[in-house]
């Protein structure tokens, strides 16, 4: 009599099989956000690394069974990275009570500071850059080889080059267009990452000669007076912090500048209640990177719910992705984009979620704004189209803009507006083509001034890039009907006497202009509010009636 067969006696590919099954979670597996939060805010505590294993758990919540790998040394060998090859990953963007602070933190001196203030180095100091370090970012960057020849060809006879010494020169600099918030503006018309890499590396082609590094300094310290003592006008220019970091205590150490005094910030003062997150996609590459190679390698899908608003540019977060595609060719990341919890909120009128709430900042209807709808949803697929030229391998990422729970709702708001203005911006490039409108420069053309003699467009290959959306050719998708296309010839002839100034008012006029969402989505307003931390009202300093917590990003400089 034959003996009963045993797991062993199986042949390997049903073995495998098992393994498979028994690893399998409904759902796969999901990052647990308090626990990760918790461990984020360890390691800024003890200098800690992370604990991955502690932080994800099946989606069902049931937990992490690998019992079986621990049967016998066999087994464990060939259950090795099976349950990271069965199952997704999905993780989502990551908030708490005192992460907000961390995230809101980050965001301001990231964004705000260092790249506000590389942004102000390189157009002051543009000028100081060695020939032959600006021929080699003509071959490296040729979409931006017109901003460098007029960098020299002005030399230091622009206002944004020009300084006398103390506050009276640097707001004298402000009123004759040499301020980082007026004047000249990028990212002429490529994805603003994009704009920024370049504008590091050319920051470095000009600290690469005495004279260059002169100037840099010159511009530090003239604006920033009482810190150029103490810290070097380089450390700017040399920053490797990325803008999709979950920054470690060192990371903050450095762009705090070392200032103790910038300990405090808005979140801290409650004077702000956004619940400032990371993005999933930060919160990914941080995970990644805590694990070790041979477990990354086994990975093959990850999905990024991108469910809520982000701090530090989230929609350039997925070049933080790349060398973990490069390494692992079978992994695929797709990148889901909430619209109606997510994109469709930015709104440029207001500083933070939370000033877009309060009644005494509140100064636009209580609904989405049609005009800004464009460009909130262009901003993520032009940066997500940069991904394959930065070396994204073809095939691995991919985007997806949720329409849920109402994409009806979403197909109304493509057809009426999103197809509109990408017709309307289409019908103005063909009406310059075709000499129908006077000629602009490079730098009108592409939106130097946008909003003052040119109108506030996306990227000129935002037409092209919601075409290919529609169909289907995009590495962009959308889980909704896109509408059907606007016909751009009628636009053109319709309007062939229009002038300029005709056709930035004609730009600007959307039907309907705001937009309330559909059930089962709760109000506007309602939606704006999750983004808030719950105050109780007798420990709300941020009240509609105070008048006093007025917040200047000076508070934290």
């Amino acid at each position: 009599m034959s003996s009963k067969p045993t797991l062993m006696t199986l042949p390997r590919e049903i073995r495998d099989s098992i393994y498979e099954f028994y690893v399998a979670a409904d759902g796969g597996y999901v990052c647990n956000p308090e626990k990760l939060a918790e461990k984020i805010l360890n390691e800024h505590r003890n200098e800690a690394n992370l604990d991955v294993p502690g932080i994800l758990q099946r989606a069902d919540l049931q937990p992490i069974d690998l019992n079986l790998s621990y049967t016998c040394k066999l087994v464990a060998q060939e259950m090795s990275g099976v349950a990271l090859r069965t199952n997704t990953i999905t993780f989502s963007t990551v908030s708490s009570t005192e992460l907000r602070i961390l995230a809101e933190r980050f965001n301001h001196f990231m964004v705000k500071r260092f790249d506000g203030d590389r942004d102000g180095a390189f157009r002051f100091a543009g000028f100081a850059m060695p020939e032959i370090e600006r021929q080699g970012l003509k071959l490296k960057y040729p979409q931006f080889a017109p901003l460098l020849d007029r960098m020299k060809q002005e030399g230091n006879t622009h206002p944004e080059t020009r300084l006398t010494t103390g506050w009276d020169g640097l707001a004298q600099w402000y009123r004759t267009g040499g301020g980082r918030f007026r004047s000249r503006m990028g990212p002429y018309g490529e994805a603003p990452s994009l704009y920024r890499t370049f504008q590091k590396d050319a920051l470095t082609a000009i600290a690469s000669s005495r004279f260059g590094r002169e100037q840099i300094e010159r511009f530090w310290r003239e604006t920033c007076p009482k810190s150029a003592h103490l810290i070097p006008a380089l450390r700017v220019v040399e920053c490797k912090i990325q803008h999709w970091a979950v920054p470690s205590a060192e990371d903050m150490r450095y762009l705090t500048l070392d200032q103790a005094s910038n300990s405090r910030s808005r979140g801290t003062r409650l004077r702000d209640r956004t619940k400032y997150r990371f993005s999933a996609a930060a919160v990914a590459i941080h995970v990644l990177q805590c694990l070790p190679v041979s477990s990354r390698m086994h990975l093959r899908r990850v999905i990024l719910n991108e469910d809520r608003e982000a701090v530090a540019d989230p929609q350039c977060h997925g070049l933080g992705l790349i060398p973990f595609c490069k390494e692992n060719p079978l992994l695929r990341v797709e990148r889901r984009v909430s619209l109606w919890r997510n994109a469709f909120q930015t709104d440029t009128a207001y500083r933070s979620p939370d000033a877009r709430y309060k009644p005494k900042y509140r100064y636009t209807p209580w609904a989405m704004d049609s005009a800004q709808v464009t460009h909130n949803v262009a901003s993520w697929v032009i940066e997500a189209l940069a991904l394959e030229p930065a070396g994204m391998p073809s095939g691995s990422f991919s985007l997806l803009l949720d329409g849920q729970p109402v994409p009806w709702q979403c197909t109304q708001v493509f057809q009426l507006i999103v197809q509109r203005d990408a017709a309307w911006q289409a019908a103005w490039l063909l009406s310059l083509d075709r000499g129908i409108l006077p000629s602009l420069s490079w730098f009108d053309r592409k939106g130097e001034l946008r909003g003052s003699r040119v109108p506030d467009l996306p990227s000129e290959k935002w037409p092209q890039a919601l075409r290919d959306i529609a169909e289907g050719t995009s590495i962009v998708r959308c889980n909704f009907d896109v509408g059907d296309s606007w016909d751009v010839e009628k636009i053109v002839e319709d309007h062939r006497q229009w002038t300029v100034q005709q056709w930035m008012a004609g730009l600007d006029k959307r039907e309907p202009p705001t937009w309330e969402p559909d059930a089962p989505l709760p109000s506007w307003r309602e939606i704006i509010g999750e983004n808030l931390v719950y105050v109780e009202p007798e420990d709300d300093v941020s009240s509609a009636n105070s008048d006093d917590e007025t917040y200047s990003d000076e508070d934290d400089s």
